[in-house]
């Protein structure tokens, strides 16, 4: 999507993950990557509103909270599933 579909789109991710969108997204915000999960996503979300007053068809915004929430449950379900194996 992007700049070759012709619609505005926008991230908002890590520093070093924002740069393979250069020259396909035109609005793309890096944050520095940090351990500390709350301050990197406040960033995120900081950066994320300053982007939809670009007013973007699409917003794609990376928060480490809910990703590593999401991952944790993916593994407990797994672990549970294979029980009994």
């Amino acid at each position: 999507m992007g700049l070759q579909a012709g619609m505005k789109s926008a991230a908002v991710i890590e520093t070093e993950g924002a740069q393979s969108f250069r020259g396909r997204i035109k609005d793309f915000y890096g944050v520095p990557n940090s351990e500390d999960i709350l301050d990197y996503d406040r960033q995120i979300t900081e950066y994320a509103l300053q982007s939809l007053r670009e007013k973007p068809d699409i917003l794609a915004v990376h928060l480490r909270a809910l990703d590593r929430y999401s991952h944790s449950r993916i593994l407990e379900r797994n672990e549970e599933s294979c029980k009994g194996y």
